[in-house]
């Protein structure tokens, strides 16, 4: 169970970094800060998971 969270915290993650990196690329400011914003949320939620 402890490797499962760990895999979907690694896929959150690089997705989130790669939506931040895309958005900031387009010069899409406000989606980048809110890409990550979600990442950090979701960083902190699988932290309470475990």
């Amino acid at each position: 169970m402890d490797r499962v969270v760990q895999i979907i915290e690694l896929i959150v993650m690089i997705m989130c970094c790669g939506m931040y990196f895309y958005n900031d690329i387009k010069k899409d400011h406000y989606n980048a800060i809110k890409f990550l914003v979600l990442g950090a949320i979701m960083q902190n939620l699988t932290l309470h998971l475990k």
